[in-house]
């Protein structure tokens, strides 16, 4: 889960700005998964492919016991095949108003957010030190004095 300083940076976001991150974030986590199921379906060929070799393997030299690790590629599959069929299954839909241009939108939007963050926090830690403190009130001296 995310930590509760990790969404701080989105208070420098208006809510229509906050909404357009939203949605870019939630089509980046389904075009994540779309990627995740294409390598799980891969991953699947591989252990089929792994199990006809080994029979093909074992067929020709008798010798060569290949059962144990054909369960172990059969039990892979079957997961696999299981949990790609979950995720097939229940796809999240997108947020409403999702438009082609969140995702660049969204990072820029979450790029500003951040950068602001980061900035509003260096100038509070700046504004503390002594340093700049002599050098503000020098300042206004001399703009009292003008």
């Amino acid at each position: 889960m995310a930590s509760k300083g990790e969404f701080e940076h989105l208070q420098w976001l208006n809510s229509k700005d906050r909404q357009v991150l939203c949605r870019a974030e939630c089509a980046a986590a389904l075009k994540e998964e779309s990627r995740l199921l294409a390598e799980m379906h891969a991953t699947i060929l591989a252990h089929q492919r792994a199990i006809e070799h080994c029979r093909a393997t074992s067929d020709t030299d008798a010798t060569w016991f290949t059962l144990d690790v054909q369960d172990c590629h059969a039990k892979q599959l079957a997961l696999l095949r299981d949990v790609a069929k979950e995720l097939e299954e229940t796809v999240p839909s997108l947020p409403e108003g999702a438009g082609l241009g969140d995702g660049i939108r969204g990072r820029l939007y979450s790029s500003y957010a951040q950068t602001a963050q980061v900035t509003a926090k260096a100038a509070v830690e700046l504004s503390e030190r002594d340093e700049v403190q002599a050098v503000a009130s020098t300042a206004i001296s001399a703009l009292s004095a003008a």
